[in-house]
């Protein structure tokens, strides 16, 4: 049976096989880190417009507000004016 054989010789091949190795996987934590920061930029901005539209949103609905009641102020406005114009119109 030949089984592995073990030298306990390291080579230069070795050597420079582990060193690129190691350098491979230091550049490849360090983009790493770059993506999820730049994930974490792109995920604040997303929040931010988010935050914004929400504003927006809030403007507007309290815009609506305004505006339904005083489209309820109009029609009761003109609600008296019929009811004054048929007293009016009773009178003579």
């Amino acid at each position: 049976m030949s089984g592995l054989q073990f030298d306990n010789k390291i080579s230069l091949g070795h050597i420079l096989s582990a060193l690129m190795m190691l350098i491979a996987g230091v550049f490849a934590y360090a983009s790493v880190v770059a993506e999820q920061s730049n994930q974490a930029r792109r995920l604040d901005k997303v929040e931010q417009s988010q935050q914004d539209r929400e504003v927006r949103l809030r403007t507007l609905e309290s815009m609506m507000a305004g505006q339904t009641a005083d489209l309820s102020n109009i029609q009761r406005g003109i609600t008296e004016i019929k009811a004054q114009l048929k007293d009016m119109a009773g009178r003579q």
